[in-house]
């Protein structure tokens, strides 16, 4: 996996943790 594909894949998973969160206020609030 190349650097390029590595920052893609994080700025998903920062994405899918953020929707989570914001549905999530439980979860939002131990963070």
């Amino acid at each position: 996996m190349n650097v390029r594909g590595l920052r893609k894949t994080a700025a998903n998973l920062e994405h899918e943790y953020q929707w989570l969160f914001e549905r999530n206020p439980i979860a939002a609030q131990k963070q």
